[in-house]
């Protein structure tokens, strides 16, 4: 596996040989231009419930710019936690389902209260494994899996990874995070992934096999 070193020219396609890896760095995950989408979402941001974590708002608009790029058939995301996330992925089209499971916790309420709001939006609190195993058992098409705010994300991403096809996408939070990123450091060279990206903060595998295996850090 190859590994690109320099974050700052990496993120603006310098030594990237790939055209559709220089197009997902520069077009998708470096993009600066606003959408129309973020004015409203930026406005359920500020009435989102305030007791649960959220991620930056250039996370989230960049989450939302991975969709609109990879056009997945339905997301699901473990971790809702506010449910912001989740807002943005399922603003980029209606025809986008967008599953998020989350454990069981006194603000659960208030978070479907918010996402009701979203026609597009399925939120399910329990057991987050044994819900994504339901997912799973079920034929979603084309996937994009985004890991965000759960300390099970080692074993979620096992049981992602028995399962990945060649069209699917999963994105993983929490890189800042000592511990992760250890984690995440021994996944990128597993022999079941693909391509691999990474931010400070956000790490995207791929599972093309057709594509060479090379990691790139923005």
């Amino acid at each position: 596996m190859k590994l690109t070193r320099n974050r700052f020219l990496t993120a603006r396609g310098f030594g990237v040989h790939s055209p559709w890896a220089y197009n997902f760095i520069v077009d998708v995950l470096g993009e600066k231009h606003p959408y129309y989408a973020y004015e409203d979402l930026h406005s359920f941001r500020q009435s989102a419930t305030a007791e649960l974590p959220q991620l930056d708002k250039r996370c989230d608009e960049m989450l939302f710019r991975i969709v609109n790029h990879i056009l997945p058939l339905t997301v699901v995301e473990i971790g809702t936690s506010s449910g912001i996330s989740a807002a943005y992925m399922a603003s980029v089209s209606s025809y986008t389902d967008v599953i998020t499971l989350d454990n069981n916790h006194p603000f659960k309420d208030a978070v479907a209260s918010g996402l009701s709001l979203f026609a597009n939006i399925s939120y399910r609190s329990g057991n987050v494994l044994d819900n994504l195993k339901t997912v799973l058992s079920q034929n979603n098409g084309k996937t994009l899996f985004h890991i965000s705010y759960t300390a099970h994300y080692a074993d979620i991403c096992e049981l992602l990874l028995q399962n990945a096809l060649p069209d699917t996408v999963i994105v993983v939070q929490g890189l800042n995070n000592s511990l992760i990123y250890k984690w995440w450091a021994n996944i990128i060279k597993d022999d079941r992934v693909g391509e691999t990206y990474e931010t400070k903060t956000t790490g995207i595998l791929l599972f093309d096999k057709k594509k060479y295996k090379q990691h790139y850090r923005l």
